[in-house]
């Protein structure tokens, strides 16, 4: 593996992280609706533009978010914002 791959994964696993934190409570903020739209860019450059490496990275967030959210709350992925 080249040097220093596992110290980038961490801070991607950790943006990640933080991203699908800052939805979660952005969601009790409003109120814990039963829907929660997520944005996700349409190909990697987009996601790029938006600080991820590529959508599967930024596609991560939403895994996340849905472990945090109750079962009953749907998130519908969007590809615009």
């Amino acid at each position: 593996m080249p040097d220093g791959i596992w110290s980038k994964l961490r801070e991607l696993a950790d943006q990640q992280t933080e991203a699908a934190q800052k939805a979660f409570d952005l969601w009790q903020d409003q109120g814990e609706p039963q829907e929660v739209e997520f944005y996700i860019a349409a190909n990697d450059d987009e996601a790029q533009k938006k600080g991820w490496p590529c959508v599967g990275a930024q596609m991560a967030v939403a895994r996340r978010l849905f472990e945090y959210l109750p079962d009953n709350v749907e998130i519908l992925l969007s590809t615009r914002q």
